[in-house]
């Protein structure tokens, strides 16, 4: 004979175990995307930077560092 807990369980594991992923997912998309964006301006800036201080002399790339 099965007993309430045990038929519950079975009845809702399943939505518990999907909303628990559709969270976990929803969090690492709301968390990834800023912090790529913030990475992408970063790298972006470094290599604005690095451009300034490039210049030519007889053919040749010279940095200014």
């Amino acid at each position: 004979m099965n007993s309430i807990r045990l038929r519950l369980l079975k009845w809702l594991i399943g939505p518990i175990l999907l909303i628990n992923l559709a969270g976990g997912a929803l969090t690492y998309m709301l968390a990834w995307l800023p912090a790529q964006q913030a990475f992408d301006q970063s790298l972006s800036d470094a290599a604005a930077a690095l451009g300034a201080r490039l210049g030519g002399d007889g053919g040749q790339l010279r940095i200014d560092l």
